[in-house]
Order: C-alpha cells, then structure tokens, then sequence
C-alpha cells in the first residue's frame, strides 16, 4: 500500500486496520496469563504479536500493561476480563481489548485465539471490547469512555 508521510498506509486509520493485499494486518500484545505461543499462531496469520513476558513486562500493573497496548497501537489479549474491562472503558480510544474466557492450557487458548483472530479480520476491533467464549462465540460491543451506555 502507499505510504503517506504519517507512515500508515493509506486508508488505514484506527477503525480500520492496514489490508495487504486484502489481508488485515492486526497487532496483539499477549498478556501474561496467556500462553507465549500465541504469538506463533498470530504470527502464521500474517499477524504482528508480543508477549508481556518477552517484552520484560511480567508483573507489570495492568495499567501500564494497557498503556503499552495503546501506545504501539495492539489490540490486548487477555484472560484477566474484570480488571481490563475497567481500564479500558475509562480510556477515550484504544486499539481493542479481547478476552479469552475462560482460561485453560494452550489446547484450549489456541483455538479460542484463533476464533478471535478470523472475527477480528472482519470486523475493526478499535474502540471495542471482544470476547471469546469455550463454546468459541464471539461478542463484541463498543468499550470505551466515549460510548453511550
């Protein structure tokens, strides 16, 4: 795609993720309390991904841990649904925020990941809180302070 001087190709803006070639192109941070592996997996969809843990954030306060989601612009993915629905839905824009729930080992994470990954190649996760459930449903509603409750 043409890059403008801003450095985002043309036609992405924060509703609407950068396609290449058809293909959005989304970025995830993985929250501590979710296997490193699902790095990998974002990585095999043509997905940019990290880890708390890689970064050096393990034990880091939620809170930082969002304000590092929004500033490199990645949508947080997390098991830890009640504290990061609270901090997200004071914050004004954000990325997205999706919750596996429930939580369980890497057999039961990756396919739930997975599930959240095709939804959200469809559908702009910016602004917005979406959650993944065992039975693999997927919800997602506008969560931030700007939404009207």
């Amino acid at each position: 795609l043409p890059m403008p001087s801003s450095g985002q190709p043309l036609g992405a803006s924060a509703r609407h993720p950068a396609r290449t070639f058809g293909v959005v192109k989304l970025d995830f941070l993985i929250d501590e309390c979710l296997h490193r592996r699902l790095v990998d997996l974002a990585a095999a969809r043509g997905h940019l991904a990290e880890h708390v843990v890689r970064l050096g954030l393990a034990g880091t306060p939620d809170g930082l841990i969002a304000g590092a989601a929004v500033g490199r612009g990645a949508v947080l993915v997390t098991n830890n649904r009640r504290d990061f629905r609270r901090i997200y839905a004071r914050l004004p824009r954000h990325p997205g925020l999706a919750v596996i729930v429930p939580n369980g080992p890497l057999a039961l994470q990756a396919p739930a990941f997975e599930g959240l990954m095709i939804h959200l190649e469809d559908h702009a996760p910016a602004d917005c809180l979406v959650e993944i459930d065992a039975a693999g449903a997927v919800t997602l509603e506008p969560w931030s302070a700007a939404r009207s409750d």
